[in-house]
């Protein structure tokens, strides 16, 4: 492989790599509707705060107006900076994010299993409330949250004074998505939020949400594009090495080495001079160069198990004239 297909295909797996690490990340952050601190409100948990906030108002689904649009979608972000005030507060006072975790998928769960009486019966149950197994897991988190809480502060007004001071704190701290712009509480569930995270509905149809899914459809073509390069480098060169190795077999020279010929060279070599002495020659070449170049032709072609002898010598007709003749004899003349 030659130097600059090294060079390329490296350059090509460090791109690939980097897109590979980088995606994931740009993936996530592209589902946050909500950051709040650094807790994120992807669609499913902010379209279940909408919900939340229409019946608690006491709305019919069926009968939001642009007037109460407003008030049902601040209530909504208000619900969903009490959920993180309340996993701040319990982080705060020492209480595991794992434990809770393990009790909403341990305890909890088995409780709901045996009021369902079935897996598939919760699983169902779960589909009609919209929560999937992330959002499940989230919101009775908070449960287990409260829960804690109540045991480490015992005094209710202290409890209210560190809720308030954390409310504004985190509240202070709230960054709105593009996906939040979408938003449309008068639209139904789920409210112009694609549950998928990676794009939102607008009137002009479907468009990225932020340059992390921007980023991730451009990273996403490049690494297609890169990889499909990759692939084409590695068999352009794969097939140049096949043409190398059979242009090589092709050029390598074949020497037949068999028990019983290789004896008999020797004897091919000695048929030339067994074989009668050539009578003089009228054309002034003496009969030791004759023998030699017969000699010199006996050894070339030994291996072929053909043997030769000259037969006669022809003069041919000397295409220079007297005085060149004469030239290139009194020059080759030896000392």
């Amino acid at each position: 492989m030659s130097f600059f297909p090294k060079r390329l295909i490296g350059l090509l797996c460090a791109v690939c790599m980097a897109a590979v690490s980088v995606l994931p990340v740009l993936a996530a952050g592209s589902s946050a509707v909500l950051t709040i601190g650094d807790y994120e409100v992807d669609a499913a948990e902010f379209a279940y705060h909408i919900s939340s906030s229409i019946y608690s108002l006491g709305i019919d689904e069926d009968e939001i107006t642009e007037e109460n649009a407003q008030e049902i979608l601040d209530q909504a972000v208000e619900g969903a900076i009490s959920a993180a005030v309340i996993r701040q507060m319990a982080l705060d006072a020492g209480v595991s994010e794992k434990d809770a975790l393990a009790y909403v998928q341990n305890d909890l769960r088995s409780s709901f299993l045996q009021q369902y009486g079935s897996e598939e019966a919760l699983q169902e149950a779960m589909e009609e409330s919209h929560l999937t197994e992330e959002l499940f897991n989230k919101l009775f988190c908070n449960n287990y949250y409260i829960e804690q809480l109540q045991q480490v502060y015992t005094d209710p007004n202290e409890q209210n004074t560190v809720y308030t001071q954390t409310y504004e704190k985190l509240e202070n701290a709230v960054e709105y998505g593009d996906a939040y712009q979408s938003v449309d509480v008068t639209a139904g569930y789920p409210y112009g939020l694609s549950m998928s995270g990676g794009t939102v509905n607008w009137e002009g149809g479907l468009h990225a949400a932020g340059w992390g899914a921007t980023l991730t459809v451009v990273l996403v073509g490049l690494l297609v594009v890169f990889f499909a390069l990759l692939l084409l480098v590695l068999a352009v060169t794969l097939f140049g090495k096949i043409g190398e190795a059979a242009h090589n077999r092709a050029a390598k020279p074949r020497v037949r080495s068999t028990p019983s010929a290789a004896p008999a060279a020797p004897a091919l070599a000695a048929k030339p001079a067994a074989s009668p002495a050539p009578a003089p020659i009228s054309s002034g070449i003496p009969n030791e160069v004759v023998a030699a170049i017969m000699a010199a032709i006996s050894c070339m072609t030994a291996g072929s198990g053909k043997s030769y002898r000259i037969k006669r010598v022809r003069k041919t007709a000397d295409p220079r004239s007297l005085w060149s003749a004469a030239g290139v004899q009194e020059n080759t003349r030896p000392f």
